[in-house]
């Protein structure tokens, strides 16, 4: 039985999907390989889009603190006036400012895949795609059973997942927090009682841009997935080459691991791993996601099939723009390389991924 998205999700595709209607094939080379004019077309949509969330950010911690100076006589003597003026205010903004930033999200996904010339003609295909975007757009997190067979959690400490998304939720809060006491502490409480209210106006602003960025830098990265993983397939495995069956399964488990290590289903990886098996032919093997099955199975291939292999891990690492620390790991003891190396050649193949450039795949 497929699974059903979450509502959230749903509507985001759904607008994606009639924004998108008519739009036909734009590219004339590959989606994640970007000339100069559509580089330049996607840095000033992203300007727009940092610009835009800053401001809402601040419209809304300014809603705030006009609510609060307009009623701050009455924080001792009336106390219930008080929060239900400052409360319902800031619940309405930033309800009105969380509105906005999904909305333009969605508007911004569809304007950077416009910009990279995403091809999507087939219905299904279409929607699969925008679906990946509308996630992302939404900070939605990746289905954890979206790559089928590895379970993207299984080396995953459930305590630190509980704690990130925690720490994530508090950041600016906190922040707000922290500025307004170091203030209090520089000029004292008398001095910056009269405006002390508004601090919270350039910190939203901040974070804002900041997660934006975030956002953004995802989008992106989705947007080239598809064509990324195409390329990385075909590059390192030209068509009619001959491929092992012991060759054929490491390839597949090397991109189980990078899931597990990475604790993220990501759709690139669901599509770098979709493109394999096309390409291969091969059923999925058993414990795909097992990274001590797949060192083991790496160390018995002949050296020439084992060099194919760590090019595709390294792929696969970087083809979310990001490399984690286990991932980083899991390609040092899989190479035998020594960490700084490594780190030097993962991080100029991740830069390279996210400005839309050719992976050296080396």
């Amino acid at each position: 039985m497929s699974r059903r998205a979450p509502l959230l999700e749903r509507v985001g595709t759904g607008a994606l999907l009639r924004w998108s209607a008519g739009v036909g094939p734009a590219a004339s080379q590959a989606v994640h390989l970007l000339d100069d004019g559509e580089r330049a077309m996607v840095r000033r949509i992203e300007r727009g889009a940092l610009v835009r969330a800053g401001l809402a950010g601040a419209l809304s911690a300014l809603a705030a603190a006009l609510a609060d100076a307009a009623v701050q006589t009455h924080e001792d003597s009336r106390p219930l006036l008080y929060w239900a003026v400052v409360g319902g205010v800031s619940a309405v903004a930033a309800v009105g400012e969380i509105a906005f930033l999904s909305w333009d999200a969605l508007r911004s996904a569809h304007a950077l895949s416009v910009a990279a010339g995403v091809v999507v003609d087939e219905q299904r295909e279409r929607e699969q795609t925008l679906a990946v975007l509308a996630r992302a757009a939404l900070e939605m997190p990746s289905p954890p059973d979206s790559v089928a067979g590895v379970n993207p959690l299984k080396e995953a400490s459930r305590w630190g997942l509980l704690f990130a998304g925690l720490a994530y939720k508090l950041k600016v809060s906190a922040s707000n927090v922290i500025f307004k006491q170091v203030l209090r502490r520089a000029f004292g409480r008398a001095a910056v009682r009269a405006w002390l209210q508004f601090v919270s106006i350039p910190v939203t602003a901040a974070w804002n841009v900041f997660t934006c960025a975030r956002v953004l830098r995802e989008m992106r990265v989705r947007v080239f997935g598809a064509s990324l993983a195409q390329q990385v397939v075909a590059r390192l495995l030209p068509a009619g080459t001959p491929v092992p069956v012991p060759l054929a399964e490491s390839l597949l488990r090397a991109v189980g691991a990078c899931v597990v290590r990475s604790a993220d289903p990501h759709p690139n990886l669901a599509r770098l791993l979709d493109a394999l098996e096309r390409r291969l032919a091969v059923p999925r093997p058993p414990d795909l996601d097992d990274a001590t099955v797949f060192l083991r199975d790496l160390a018995a291939l002949p050296q020439a099939e084992r060099a194919i292999v760590l090019r595709l891990l390294r792929a696969a690492v970087v083809c979310d723009g990001r490399v984690a620390r286990r991932e980083r790991a899991l390609v040092v003891e899989a190479s035998g390389g020594v960490g700084r190396d490594v780190d030097a050649a993962l991080d100029q193949e991740r830069r390279r991924v996210v400005a839309g450039e050719e992976l050296l795949l080396v």
